[in-house]
């Protein structure tokens, strides 16, 4: 499975980030993207982030995609901040059909 990511929208405390691309291999019949990163944001100096009830944040745009091929099977809209990481839309993409056991 292969994914590319890119920034739809960031806080301007975080500086903008490079789309990139990673291809995940399948283990045992599972796949994961699952995964702990950060940001190196400088906001104990922001004397905006005491008075803000949110700290930084970045949105983003994930197109997942089946090995060979062109068009993604699924899109995920995805906000990440300090404190979470939260999926705002899930959406499947040309001839992604659901399976009902």
């Amino acid at each position: 499975m292969r994914e590319h990511v890119r920034t739809i929208d960031f806080d301007e405390r975080l500086g903008y980030r490079e789309p990139f691309d990673r291809t995940m291999e399948v283990q045992e019949g599972v796949v994961t993207d699952i995964q702990a990163f950060g940001y190196e944001a400088n906001v104990g100096n922001d004397p905006r982030s005491e008075a803000e009830p949110c700290g930084p944040w970045c949105y983003f745009r994930q197109d997942l995609y089946f090995s060979g091929r062109a068009t993604p099977f699924l899109l995920i809209h995805w906000k990440h901040s300090l404190d979470a990481i939260r999926i705002l839309d899930i959406i499947p993409g040309d001839r992604t059909r659901q399976v009902v056991n």
